[in-house]
């Protein structure tokens, strides 16, 4: 069974766009930890590897969620001004459904 998950208006579900935003994850991230030079080929490597979720809006990354190999889901991250409209639920559905298909 798909759900259907609604975005607010103006944004959408996007496929990555590997070398852009693997450097978008790390700068968002380095706001919580440093991140450096080997997080960004960390985090690019898991976006060509593994399931993720990211949602844009105006053609920049505003919402992500990546899968660790694990199996756990990391990094959940909504860009501030972005919050409070059900994207980081959202990206949470969309790597769960991503997960289970």
């Amino acid at each position: 069974m798909k759900l259907n998950i609604d975005l607010p208006i103006g944004y959408h579900f996007s496929e990555a766009a590997l070398e852009e935003d693997a450097k978008v994850i790390t700068d968002l991230s380095d706001s919580l930890t440093k991140q450096s030079h080997q997080d960004f080929l960390h985090n690019r490597e898991m976006l060509k590897r593994m399931p993720y979720s990211i949602i844009k809006h105006n053609n920049n990354l505003v919402a992500f969620e990546l899968l660790d190999p694990a199996g756990g889901f990391r990094q959940q991250f909504v860009v501030p001004k972005h919050r409070g409209k059900g994207l980081g639920n959202a990206v949470e559905r969309d790597l769960a459904q991503k997960c289970i298909k």
